[in-house]
């Protein structure tokens, strides 16, 4: 486990970068993310300078706050069950209105949490938990280039290699 505790930013982090510009629209950020198999990405300006983060959780808050009326699915299975559902009127589905003139910029994370590529995965981790989120970018020192990207899921693969290769 010694190994583990050694790890940078530089070890933990993946690449390529897949980025959304600013200027995109929803709808062809969502594709992206699913075309990738990602759950979110760093939004950058025409310049690439990276101007917030963008989530699925992004993505689906949004649609909920413009669909407020819509049933969440388990009221569905609760009264399509009891049989009193019949006469509701039911949204067909989640989907998203309006993606194609809705800008990234307009509901992407504007606050973007980084760290330096040398940076200690104890800095790491506390970047995530304090913040409570999900990924963290990394940028090189200096001309805050982007770099990388880590994920909780990429702590987890680090953490699971150490405990394979120890066992």
């Amino acid at each position: 486990m010694e190994r583990l505790f050694t790890l940078t930013a530089a070890d933990l982090m993946h690449r390529p970068v897949h980025t959304i510009r600013d200027d995109q629209s929803v709808h062809e950020a969502a594709a992206m993310l699913i075309e990738h198999g990602i759950q979110g990405a760093p939004v950058v300006n025409r310049f690439g300078k990276v101007v917030g983060v963008l989530s699925a959780t992004d993505i689906t808050r949004y649609e909920r706050d413009r669909h407020p009326d819509v049933v969440r699915e388990s009221d569905y299975y609760r009264l399509a069950e009891s049989g009193r559902g019949q006469d509701v009127e039911w949204e067909k589905g989640f989907h998203i209105e309006g993606a194609e003139a809705t800008k990234v910029r307009e509901l992407m994370t504007p606050k973007v949490y980084s760290v330096a590529e040398d940076a200690h995965i104890g800095t790491v981790l506390g970047t995530l938990v304090d913040n409570h989120i999900h990924r963290v970018v990394v940028l090189a020192q200096g001309n805050g280039k982007l770099m990388g990207v880590i994920s909780a899921t990429d702590i987890m693969r680090a953490l699971l290699s150490e405990w394979i290769r120890r066992c």
